[in-house]
């Protein structure tokens, strides 16, 4: 039996479901989506999705895709063709895995985008957009920060 909870950061609702061991089998984003999303809500929510339990993948295959897109660093995006490359595989099966990952922001599906533009996203193209310029926001700001306390720690 799957369990629903709801995890709450600032103005960001997600649903989560959960095996019945408390793995993370899926997150759903509200819709609509919000007309902003803060970074400190984003970073929140990103770091309690990171600290939950989940369940194996279900072939090798499904382990190196999600293995290829933690590897996307947060406010940095890949191809679809540069994922495939990555992976040996086409670019078609790079955007059909994206769009079959029930682990949104977990596993980062948002971070692929087409060569000409966004490309897909399962919650939505304006939730995909509200991301990656979330996730921007808060790389330059950690890089920001990082870069003031490192010139402060050598002065």
């Amino acid at each position: 039996m799957l369990s629903m909870e709801f995890l709450q950061t600032g103005k960001l609702l997600l649903r989560l479901e959960l095996s019945r061991n408390g793995c993370l089998l899926k997150v759903v984003l509200p819709q609509p989506p919000p007309a902003e999303l803060s970074e400190c809500d984003l970073k929140d929510a990103l770091t309690r999705l990171q600290a939950l339990p989940l369940a194996s993948a279900a072939t090798e295959a499904e382990a190196l895709f999600r293995q290829a897109l933690d590897a996307i660093p947060l406010g940095q995006t890949r191809t679809y063709g540069e994922l495939a490359r990555a992976l040996g595989t086409a670019p078609r099966a790079i955007a059909s895995c994206c769009s079959a990952n029930p682990l949104l922001l977990r596993h980062p599906c948002h971070r692929v985008v087409s060569k000409h533009g966004l490309g897909g996203f399962q919650a939505g193209a304006i939730w995909k957009a509200l991301l990656l310029e979330a996730e921007q926001r808060l790389a330059h700001a950690h890089a920001h920060a990082h870069a003031h306390a490192h010139a402060h720690a050598h002065a």
